[in-house]
């Protein structure tokens, strides 16, 4: 498959947000489901480097028809409380098991969900030691994660890598949350220096600057080699 980690290009569409206007209860649940669902909608969207089989790929993914093979499919969300992403994951996608790795509570509606294991304990200390013993490998990895360095969101990513707990040609999303700055353009550089960090070990990234994310949001997605 064709590495296009070096020739990254930036989303700038304009456009309305997939989040509806008039959200129930559960407003942070729902704005969070609807965040995952841009990602996977708009990936590749302004980036014509982007090969067409990789969009189909995943379409493939987010096929959650009765037909659809969940067997053995397993994704990991870091930092999943509230629950929004897992929601997502298990209604949305053909993943069947999702390990939602947050110290923080899950809203119960997404807890009692069938195939939601719950791990309440931070990801590189404690979860990736627990699931490497158990030889879990993941299929999806997402994070929307809030850390007080940048570089920590990719940092947790290569940690899995390293433990061997992500599967081959697995799919990430990654919410980077720039804390330096204030401007457009400095965001963007921040977001390219982790992109550079997955050199020669992802392919078909697409950055884009969702809708959803704040303005110092961008959010990574791809495929681990």
């Amino acid at each position: 498959v064709k590495d296009t980690t070096e020739q990254v290009e930036f989303d700038t569409v304009e456009g309305t947000s997939f989040i509806p206007k008039q959200m129930n209860e559960y407003d942070s649940i729902c704005r969070a489901y609807y965040k995952l669902q841009e990602a996977f909608v708009r990936y590749g969207e302004g980036n014509p480097k982007i090969e067409l089989n990789m969009k189909q790929k995943i379409q493939n993914f987010c096929n959650s028809s009765p037909e659809t093979i969940r067997e053995n499919k397993i994704a990991f969300d870091v930092g999943a409380a509230p629950g929004g992403w897992t929601k997502y994951i298990l209604e949305q996608t053909c993943i069947s098991e999702v390990y939602s790795v947050d110290p923080a509570i899950l809203d119960e509606k997404i807890s009692s969900m069938k195939g939601v294991q719950h791990l309440r304990m931070k990801m590189v200390e404690k979860a990736i030691p627990f699931l490497r013993d158990k030889k879990v490998k993941a299929h999806l990895y997402v994070s929307d994660m809030c850390l007080p360095q940048v570089s920590m969101q990719v940092d947790c990513l290569l940690a899995a890598k390293n433990a061997g707990i992500l599967a081959k040609d697995m799919l990430f999303v990654l919410t980077i949350k720039c804390n330096r700055g204030h401007s457009k353009e400095y965001h963007d550089v921040q977001t390219r220096e982790e992109v550079n960090r997955l050199s020669g070990i992802a392919y078909g990234i697409s950055v884009i600057h969702l809708f959803s994310n704040r303005k110092g949001e961008r959010t990574i997605v791809g495929f681990m080699k």
